[in-house]
């Protein structure tokens, strides 16, 4: 054994040769001793070992050649020493720099970089290279060995090297080894599998797999670390993470992003990024989802996505990392109040995993498909995520629209979580900041308010603790001096009200608990407010009799009092009420007829719930039959008083004409109501609607009366109840229609219009429209089956009743279908069967041989024949028709793969080539007849162009064009196709810019769509698509775009719609000369359609241009000249048609500009080309290009400048 004391002894005392002799053995000890396997004195001898070092690290200095040696022994038993050892490289190569040269250290160092490293000493020699200066040469060296370490090391051995990585990375060489650390750790990231795997989904993930998640975490914490501490490298990295494929970014590159966008310094440009790659894959999608002419093979090779599986398995990974839900939780909620496309109030539409390849989501629905995944695999996050909701919604309360359905999703969770048996939902705890929610609510529309109700339904059931906790603050609030605090109050006690649970039938059926007492005798303290707030309450009334059968009697007792102070029992005085008593100060304080409305609901639900309400009839009875005695001077309507103008008594005066309207209203629902209606009662009908209708006429003329006002008086229903219209609406269509009512054109009409309006009313208040299911099933079958279908449309002039009836029905039956298409999506498959089971099978198809899809489709084509092929054709209803059916293709083509529509995808390929073929018929049979029929037609062709494009029918449009204008340049129409079958009549010049514009958007989102996978093909090396052929692809949809862009220019257009077709020629020239700088980047062989492509680009649209423009401007300079006749026009009609002259487009010289950018990328190709194409031939020089100087036409322009300053000057 080596006595380190006599050694260290002998060297200091000793000469340059025995310090030599000495250090020598001390490093062939420690060469020897690192091979000693463990033993008793272990202890002792890393004593000795640290002692030995010291020698070496002090002592070597001043022996010429002993540091050299020393290393070369090092460099040469890397594979057997300790990794103690390696702490004497350091001081060693500073050894030879002092007593050699730089060169020898850096050419040491090199021969150390070079040799083989074991992974037992990998970490001590990066701790000993980490405080020297190196060459550069000598860093390249290191950083390549790094990296090499890094591929081959254990995972455990990853977190030092990296550490070391972005050590070097402050020296230099930045972005080589972000780019390396990322480029491994994508490859290990692979290793984890798909977050749809059983281990993942399991959460039994493997041992390698968790060390993997866990060094994926420890090395973000070094990133961000290495990034705080030096900003050009954070640059650096966002410079490469931005610059890389989006479509494909990796699970940890995302990770690493988000823990980048809380650093000070990088927060804004981080969440930019994230922002822009998820706002990319959604428009990746919806190209995928909208395009069909790009192959599904080239849409799956060249744009995966792949954004759902990253976020997945983040979401999953973040069980193992504490920091990074929090993270991705603040980045969901920017996704979701930074997009653009909020919920509308009623349309429930969150895209789940398994729907994302089939519905269109965008950045709203990834934003809460996070939240919700997060809330569902984190328990602990689900209190930060609710406190978010509810501190967004108390800073703006209309966030409600925005987070109502999460916040329903999560609060159905934690109901669910805490059992069926427990008094409290999990949302209790957040119990004080719900209620100031519910102070802030006031600002919002009671529909809205409504809807966050709804979503915190669990805290109001029976016995939860919260329910009786709320009461003070809402009795409170029903006192408020705001308006708005009061309607809050109001509708949280309805709500309430409506949840209660009913008695069991052992029970009375109208016992009622102190606590629901309680609530009734706080709102009975409304019935004396604001006309607003009593509107409210009878609304809430109705609704809880319509849920809550068995309160109707306790609601009857409730409002029975307060009518009694209207009713006018003496049967001496006509008038059956006290409408002045309705009235303070001349403003309206009782919304009667809502009070006779919530009565007459609750007198019925309480006579089927068995209570005796004879007394109540009698008094109805006894109302009805006085009302139609009375005349308008009994209820002190002044027929010489002031209903125009805005002063008091003229506000009350038409007010009280509005209030004995609704009372008019509510006494005709009444008397319809029952199922068998007496000959008593159609005569009540009929006699309180010609009443009524005298009363409408009054007030027509008084508002004639004065020029200038018109007819302002408008009356809406008071009822808001959908079942009561629906009954009306039978007692009127179909079998139980009674034929003295249906025989009055004017009442019929009436009861429509009021369908409409309460239509109107319902899908504006509802926030829950899956409530009227029913009804609206029900009034969509007999608006479409018993009126609609049946109604004889060919015989009624114009202005005749029959025919507004029917177009009434038409638009109650537009308004319907919009409504269930857009709110209540998963009830379409109800309303559209029940429709066509309704309809019958006329034609002789048997019942399931085509879809109920179709044949409603079938149905509405044969009613829009029906309505334009008799004399007097009906174009308005037959727009209003065509709107449904555009209505639900965008429905189909959108969103119907989340919702129970069973309608097969490949349906929807037969489907729009079908309705394609009879819109183009249509529009050619009666475009002329009716400016908004053909812009309608041309609209819905051009929706399913989307799904089935095909030019030639475009090009049947286009001719309709050519044959309304003529063309610019002569013998033009060589080149025309020959459509002669196809008349479609003279085209307005007012509508031929909105059918053009209709026209081009399919022909822009093709080109959009070209320049999308164009970009996707640039991300990808030429020889790993070239298999997919998808460039003749492209070239063949360009082309198509190029005839119906030419076809259309070529036409004597107004300039306007001239310009429209400018604009999308520069699109078109973008595209082209994105092609070629992708083909000048990639040469290979051009082929005969890349020839022809061009060949098309410079006859029709460069060359093209170039002729049509000088013809254009000549034109408008004749048209713009001033004569005789121009002066007769008058200032205003001479600068409008200034304004329409080519001079002041701006997309003309654009134009020009891609005209000379071709040219350019095509010279470029041309000297890189491979192929034998002669490019150069299409190439035109500027001088030839330019537009000529007409000299005739300045000198004709001179000389009459030249006369009118004669004129001037006499």
């Amino acid at each position: 054994m080596l006595d380190l004391q006599q050694t260290r002894a002998l060297i200091d005392s000793g000469d340059v040769e025995q310090k030599r002799v000495q250090i020598q053995a001390v490093l062939g000890w420690l060469f020897g001793q690192s091979q000693d396997g463990p033993t008793a004195g272990a202890a002792r001898r890393e004593t000795d070992v640290a002692d030995a070092i010291n020698i070496v690290q002090t002592k070597t200095i001043g022996v010429p050649g002993l540091a050299s040696s020393a290393l070369a022994q090092l460099t040469a038993s890397l594979s057997i020493v300790s990794p103690k050892v390696i702490e004497i490289l350091a001081p060693l190569l500073a050894a030879v720099a002092k007593d050699e040269s730089a060169s020898a250290r850096d050419a040491a160092t090199q021969r150390i970089i070079k040799a083989d490293w074991p992974p037992l000493i990998v970490g001590a020699l990066c701790l000993s290279f980490s405080d020297l200066v190196l060459a550069p040469q000598t860093r390249d060296l290191l950083v390549v060995k790094l990296v090499r370490c890094m591929q081959a090391a254990q995972l455990s051995h990853l977190a030092n090297l990296v550490r070391f990585l972005l050590i070097l990375a402050k020296s230099g060489d930045r972005k080589r080894i972000v780019q390396e650390i990322l480029s491994f750790m994508n490859t290990l990231d692979s290793k984890l599998g798909n977050s749809e795997d059983q281990d993942w989904q399991d959460g039994r993930l493997s041992k390698e797999k968790t060390e993997i998640i866990r060094i994926e975490g420890t090395l973000i914490l070094q990133i961000c670390f290495a990034v705080r501490q030096n900003q050009e490298l954070g640059t650096d990295l966002l410079l490469l993470l931005k610059s890389g494929n989006r479509s494909n970014i990796s699970s940890f590159e995302f990770s690493l992003l988000l823990a980048m966008s809380q650093i000070h310094r990088f927060e804004t440009s981080a969440l930019d990024a994230l922002k822009s790659i998820i706002t990319t894959a959604c428009k990746d999608f919806e190209y995928r989802h909208g395009s069909r002419w790009i192959p599904d093979e080239a849409k799956q090779e060249l744009c995966p996505i792949t954004v759902w599986n990253v976020l997945h398995r983040i979401i999953l990974k973040s069980e193992h990392w504490d920091n990074l839900a929090p993270d991705l939780c603040n980045f969901a909620f920017l996704l979701i109040e930074g997009s653009h496309s909020t919920p509308v109030l009623g349309a429930n539409r969150i895209v789940l995993q398994e729907h994302s390849d089939t519905t269109l989501w965008g950045v709203f629905d990834l934003g809460s498909w996070v939240l919700l995944e997060l809330c569902r695999r984190h328990e602990p996050v689900v209190a930060t995520v609710v406190d978010q909701i509810l501190s967004r919604i108390i800073t703006k309360p209309m966030n409600i629209l925005t987070y109502s359905y999460i916040f329903e999703e999560i609060a159905r969770r934690m109901s669910s979580r805490t059992g069926n048996g427990s008094s409290d939902s999990g949302l209790l705890q957040f119990g004080p900041k719900i209620l100031e929610v519910l102070n802030c609510l006031g600002e919002v529309p009671v529909n809205v308010c409504d809807r966050f109700l709804w979503c915190i339904k669990p805290l109001f059931q029976s016995g939860s603790s919260f329910r009786d906790s709320v009461l003070i603050p809402l009795r409170k609030g029903l006192f408020s001096s705001e308006l708005a605090s009061r309607k809050v109050s109001i509708a949280t006690l309805i709500y309430i009200l409506k949840l209660v649970e009913a008695p069991s039938e052992s029970g009375s059926q109208n016992m009622i608990s102190s606590h629901d007492s309680e609530i009734f005798y706080i709102l009975r303290r409304g019935m004396n407010q604001q006309y607003d707030i009593r509107v409210q309450l009878y609304q809430g009334f109705l609704s809880i009799i319509e849920n809550q059968l068995w309160l109707a009697s306790t609601c009857l007792d409730l409002l029975i009092p307060q009518f009694t102070r209207y009713y006018e029992e003496s049967a001496a005085i006509k008038a059956p009420l006290r409408l002045d008593m309705c009235f303070h100060n001349n403003i309206l304080q009782e919304p009667l007829p809502h009070l006779m409305t919530a009565i007459v609901s609750a007198v019925l639900a309480a006579k089927e719930k068995g209570r005796d309400v004879t007394e109540y009839v009698l008094v109805f009875d006894n109302i009805l039959e006085r009302l139609i005695k009375a005349d308008l001077s009994d209820f002190d309507i002044d027929k010489d008083a002031d209903y125009v103008s805005d002063g008091e008594e003229s506000k009350k005066a038409r007010a009280v004409v509005d209030v004995l309207l609704g009372v008019y209203d509510t006494a005709i629902e009444y008397a319809m109501l029952d199922d068998d209606m007496k000959d008593s009662q159609v005569d009540l009908v009929i006699g309180l609607h010609r009443k009524s209708s005298a009363l409408r006429a009054f007030m027509k003329d008084k508002m004639k009366s004065k020029k200038g006002f018109g007819n302002k008086f408008v009356h809406h229903p008071s009822s808001c109840i959908l079942a009561t219209r629906v009954k009306v609406l039978r007692c009127l269509f179909g079998p139980m229609a009674i034929p003295r009512l249906r025989s009055s054109a004017d009442f019929t009409q009436q009861a429509i219009n009021d369908t409409i309006a309460v239509l109107t009313k319902t899908t504006t208040i509802v926030s829950n429209p899956q409530d009227q299911e029913e009804h609206i099933i029900s009034l969509g079958q007999l608006l479409f089956s018993e009126i609609l279908k049946k109604t004889t449309v060919g015989i009624y002039p114009p202005k005749s009743p029959d025919r507004a009836i029917f177009g009434s029905a038409v638009e109650c039956f537009e308004k319907l279908t919009a409504f269930v298409l857009t709110d209540m999506p998963d009830s379409v498959h109800e309303f559209l069967d029940e429709i066509v089971k309704a309809c019958g099978t006329e034609d002789g198809t048997q019942d399931g041989e085509i879809g109920y899809v179709d044949r409603f489709v079938i149905e509405v084509q044969k009613l829009i024949a029906d309505v334009l092929v008799p004399q007097y054709p009906y174009p308005r209803e037959a727009v209003l028709l065509i709107k449904c059916l555009g209505d639900l293709w965008t429905f189909l083509s959108k969103c119907a793969a989340s919702t129970n529509v069973e309608y097969e995808l490949e349906k929807l390929e037969a489907f729009p080539i079908a309705l394609q073929d009879w819109a183009l018929n249509t529009w050619g049979s009666y475009q002329s007849l009716d400016s908004a029929l053909s812009k309608s037609l041309v609209g819905l062709f051009c929706k399913l162009q989307k799904m089935a494009p095909d030019t030639h029918k475009i090009g049947k449009f286009v001719s309709g064009i050519q044959k309304s204008f003529p063309f610019l340049l002569e013998n033009d129409d060589a080149e025309s196709q020959d459509f002669s079958d196809f008349d479609a009549g003279e085209i307005a010049e007012k509508d031929v810019s909105p059918i053009i514009t209709m026209i081009l958007s399919n022909v822009e989102e093709n080109i959009d769509e070209a320049r999308w996978i164009l970009s996707k093909l640039k991300q990808h090396k030429y020889e790993d698509v070239e298999d997919l052929r998808i460039e003749s692809v492209i070239y063949s949809n360009v082309m198509g775009v190029i005839d119906v862009l030419w076809s259309i220019l070529r036409s004597e257009l107004p300039f306007d719609a001239a310009d429209i077709v400018f604009g999308s020629m520069i699109r078109v020239f973008k595209l082209v000369n994105g092609i070629l700088k992708y083909k000048t980047l990639n040469p290979g062989r051009l082929g005969n359609r890349f020839e022809k492509l061009i060949d098309l680009v410079t006859a029709k649209l460069r060359d093209g241009v170039t002729d049509i423009i000088p013809v254009m401007q000549e034109r408008d300079a004749r048209d713009s000249e001033v004569g005789g006749e121009a002066k007769k026009m008058g200032a205003a009609k001479l600068f409008k048609k200034r304004k329409r002259s080519s001079r002041e487009s701006k997309t003309m010289p654009a134009l020009i500009f891609e005209t000379e950018q071709f040219d350019r990328y095509l010279i470029a190709l041309h000297k890189k080309q491979k192929s034998n194409i002669n490019l150069m031939k299409y190439v035109k020089r500027s001088t030839a290009r330019d537009f000529k100087i007409k000299e005739n036409v300045i000198a004709e322009k001179d000389g009459l400048k030249k006369e009118k300053k004669q004129k001037n000057e006499k």
